[in-house]
């Protein structure tokens, strides 16, 4: 990504240090679905037998 390539950060570390941080949101970030988290809002919608699996990453604003 053209983040990681200027920066040398990935593009989570630098959401995290340049828009989260500056503005306070302790309790945002990035979270893998694979597990439960606490206090992290999860979407779903119904699938069916032929739709494939997604990983998707939310971010708690």
């Amino acid at each position: 990504m053209v983040i990681e390539k200027i920066t040398g950060a990935s593009y989570y570390e630098y959401v995290h240090n340049n828009i989260l941080d500056k503005v306070d949101m302790i309790q945002s970030g990035f979270f893998s679905m694979d597990e439960i988290n606490e206090n992290v809002a999860e979407g779903y919608t119904e699938k069916s037998a032929s739709q494939a699996s997604l990983q998707i990453e939310f971010i708690v604003v």
